[in-house]
């Protein structure tokens, strides 16, 4: 394995496992404060949001870094090994969320990082080379729209497993419990 195929590698995998350690610590959090049934459903939305994104990182190790299929999905798993030390930390720890904040801009910088210098150029240059490059440039548009609003549904119909706060409020009345109380939703 050559410098070159680590330096395309090495960002994705670092931006995967402080991902994956993020990602985990919100499920650990959820085993520790919340009840079991609300714990797996985070479980359950952290799996359907990770395959994509996981299926997307073997395809640019493989891709873009050259690394074989064995290869690229054993890197793979290591840095999904970030989710259940996550979870571990969080759950005895008792994880803050501003360290859990820091942990996700990380993670997100060092994804933005590989879309603007790896991806980026790549999908750039590939409608660049197509023989119809304003359809090449919306169908992109419409995969990353459909792409996104996937990734959205998650905060559809979302809980809290915070205590619920005493306030009263106009929605609420007077004593009622208010599972929002706190923030401006």
């Amino acid at each position: 394995m050559s410098v070159s195929d680590w330096r395309v590698a090495f960002p994705v995998l670092f931006g995967d496992f402080f991902h994956n350690l993020a990602d985990g610590m919100v499920i650990g959090t959820a085993f520790f404060a919340c009840d079991a049934s609300f714990a797996w459903k985070i479980v359950g939305v952290s799996i359907l949001h990770e395959v994509p994104q996981e299926l997307a990182d073997i395809f640019v190790m493989i891709n873009k870094a050259g690394f074989s299929w064995q290869k690229a999905t054993l890197c793979n798993v290591l840095s999904g090994l970030g989710s259940l030390l996550g979870a571990v930390i969080a759950y005895s720890v008792r994880v803050g969320v501003e360290l859990q904040g820091a942990i996700l801009a990380v993670g997100a910088g060092v994804f933005l990082f590989v879309a603007c210098t790896e991806l980026g150029p790549a999908v750039s240059a590939s409608r660049k080379n197509s023989a119809r490059p304003v359809l090449s440039a919306l169908v992109t548009l419409v995969i990353f729209v459909i792409a996104a609003g996937l990734i959205g549904l998650v905060l559809l119909d979302h809980e809290h497993c915070t205590q619920s706060v005493q306030a009263p409020s106009a929605e609420t009345g007077s004593g009622e419990t208010d599972p929002h109380a706190g923030h401006a939703h």
